[in-house]
C-alpha cells in the first residue's frame, strides 16, 4: 500500500480529481498521519464510510477497502503500484485473474483495474468519470456491486450475519477433524 499511495500523490491530478481519490486513511499508511494523528479508529472508520456513502465514484487502492465499497455499493476504480521487481516477482508466482477482491468474488471483471503502467491520472481521471455519470457503464458496475455483496451475505435471507456463517463452518470443520482422530 505504501508504493501506492505514493503513487497516487505523483499522479500530478488537479485538485477536482485528488477529491476523488483516496483510500483508508488508517489503512493506508502512505497517508500522511499527521492529519490523522488524534483521530481514534473509530473516528476514522466514521470518516470512511460516510465518505464512501456520500460519494459517486471513488478511486481506491487494492485491499479490503474495495470489498466495504462494493458493500455499500459505491462505484470505484482500483488502482495498484509497486516497484517493478516486486510486481515480476508476485505476478510470476501468484496466479489470478483478477488483482481486485471484488472481482475476485465476482468471478469476472466489476470493477476497472488499473495496475502498474495503467494507473496514470488520465485513466483514473477518465474511469471516474465513466462510472460516476449516470448511464449504462454506472448500472452495470452498480448491478455487480450488489452481485458481490449478495454473495459476501449468502444465499439465503436468514443465513445469518458472514463472521456468524465462517463460524459455524470453522466448527464443524474442526467437529469433524476431531472425530477422525
Amino acid at each position: 500500500m505504501r508504493a501506492c499511495g505514493a503513487a497516487l500523490g505523483q499522479l500530478g491530478l488537479s485538485a477536482e480529481q485528488r477529491r476523488h481519490i483516496f483510500t483508508h486513511p488508517n489503512r493506508d499508511r502512505a497517508a500522511p498521519r499527521s492529519v490523522v494523528k488524534d483521530a481514534k479508529d473509530s473516528e476514522l472508520d466514521a470518516a470512511w464510510n460516510a465518505a464512501l456513502k456520500s460519494s459517486r465514484s471513488k478511486g481506491i487502492a487494492s485491499g479490503t477497502a474495495t470489498v466495504e465499497a462494493a458493500i455499500m455499493e459505491t462505484p470505484f476504480v482500483m488502482v495498484y503500484r509497486v516497484t517493478p521487481l516486486t510486481y515480476l516477482l508476485g505476478r510470476s508466482t501468484v496466479k489470478v485473474p483478477h488483482f481486485a477482491m471484488v472481482n475476485l468474488i465476482a468471478g469476472r471483471e466489476v470493477v476497472p483495474e488499473l495496475v502498474q503502467s495503467d494507473f496514470t491520472a488520465e485513466r483514473v481521471a477518465s474511469e471516474i468519470d465513466r462510472i460516476g455519470a449516470d448511464g449504462e457503464d454506472r448500472e452495470t458496475m452498480l448491478s455487480g456491486l450488489r452481485e458481490v455483496r449478495g454473495r459476501l451475505r449468502g444465499v439465503r435471507a436468514d443465513a445469518g450475519h458472514p463472521a456468524d456463517r465462517a463460524a459455524r463452518r470453522i466448527f464443524l470443520l474442526t467437529e469433524a477433524r476431531q472425530m477422525q482422530a
